[in-house]
């Protein structure tokens, strides 16, 4: 079975987590975790990727961001490959560093950037590793000091938003969220956020789901407009029937139901009439072309 493909949102959140293989810690010492300070800063300058907040752990890496254009697949890929070079050259242990493939989830950093910032200055207790032997942010939103891995501008922004301070988001409960972040990875989400949030995602990045039929949105579209069911594949050019069918196929469209060209068929309509439709009624009915309209449908979260 192939791997799911990464989303790639430009101007998305992640969480991002990597573990270290079988035969060597990911950092085996201060060297290494320099080195790989070095060499992250150095990527994410060129990759436009803002780092909120990070957790080095001798067994893996987790760290919150924001990318630009550039895919965090391919800043993941040039910094596994830069590290290990530094590993290669500095042991003589033979084998793959890494156990697996990155793991991420894009997150709505406007309601979860501040409980994952925790969550992540929280990992080396909760592992029960010493901080010695463990590199995070924390110091840099605590004491303020200098890190060229961070940049806390986020963060302490949506902290003023708060009215709150890095050291009452520590003690806060209502921003403790681990469960959210414990299952990034193989069956965990890969998405973390509501219904409304997935709405504003590009269609691409959305998860598909098929348990809406065409039928079911038809009828939904046909109910909200107080429309006969039977009239909506008839020829007649009635304003609300154009309407109807401009929302069912761009609803169909947006959720990933079906193309454009099986609701033509079904609603024995051209598809690049329907679409030009679509442009003219999203335009003057922006109300209606959501894609939580109609409550009855299951939700997109």
């Amino acid at each position: 079975m192939p791997r799911p493909r990464q989303l790639h949102v430009p101007g998305g959140t992640y969480h991002v987590s990597q573990s270290g293989g079988t035969y060597r810690p990911l950092f085996t010492g201060t060297h290494d975790y320099d080195a790989f300070a070095n060499i992250f800063t150095g990527l994410t300058h060129k990759g436009q990727l803002t780092v909120h907040a990070y957790c080095w752990m001798p067994e893996s890496i987790q760290f919150a961001a924001t990318v630009a254009e550039q895919p965090l697949a391919t800043f993941m890929q040039r910094l596994a490959s830069a590290y290990t070079r530094h590993v290669k050259r500095h042991t003589t242990v033979a084998g793959p560093l890494y156990r697996h493939r990155y793991r991420a989830a894009l997150i709505d950093a406007d309601k979860y950037l501040l409980p994952l910032v925790r969550y992540l200055h929280e990992l080396p207790a909760a592992h029960a590793l010493d901080a010695l032997a463990t590199r995070t942010s924390h110091a840099a939103y605590s004491s303020k000091l200098s890190d060229p891995c961070v940049d806390r501008t986020r963060v302490e922004a949506q902290l003023q938003q708060h009215h709150m301070s890095y050291a009452a988001l520590m003690q806060s409960s209502h921003m403790n969220k681990p469960h959210l972040f414990r299952r990034l990875g193989k069956g965990g989400p890969r998405i973390i956020g509501d219904a409304v949030f997935i709405a504003t995602l590009p269609r691409a990045a959305r998860p598909p789901h098929t348990r809406v039929t065409l039928e079911e949105i038809i009828r939904g579209v046909v109910a909200l407009l107080a429309l006969d069911i039977e009239s909506i594949a008839s020829k007649s050019r009635a304003r609300e029937l154009v309407l109807a069918r401009a929302l069912i196929a761009w609803l169909a469209v947006e959720r990933g139901v079906c193309s454009l060209t099986k609701v033509g068929e079904r609603l024995r309509r051209d598809p690049s009439t329907l679409s030009i439709t679509i442009a003219r009624y999203r335009s003057s009915h922006p109300h209606l072309f959501r894609l939580d309209v109609l409550s009855a449908l299951q939700p997109l979260a």
